[in-house]
């Protein structure tokens, strides 16, 4: 799971993406996602969760872990 989520972050190229994104109506959520690479950081704010393709997926995944992976303390 690990490899694919780096791969959808080389697919995504944190450094073409916008800082924030928003959609065209109210009382939706907000995403808040900070991407580390290559000695960068990108923080970017999706009000609407559905600022590009490569996001939305990027979501998705971030939200199945919380129950695909055994976490441990």
């Amino acid at each position: 799971e690990f490899d694919e989520l780096m791969e959808l972050l080389r697919y995504i190229g944190p450094d073409k993406l916008d800082n924030r994104y928003d959609v065209g109506w109210t009382d939706d959520q907000t995403a808040t996602t900070e991407i580390k690479y290559n000695g960068l950081s990108k923080i970017i704010s999706d009000y609407g969760k559905i600022g590009t393709y490569g996001l939305a997926i990027l979501y998705n995944k971030f939200f199945s872990l919380r129950t695909s992976v055994d976490w441990t303390k």
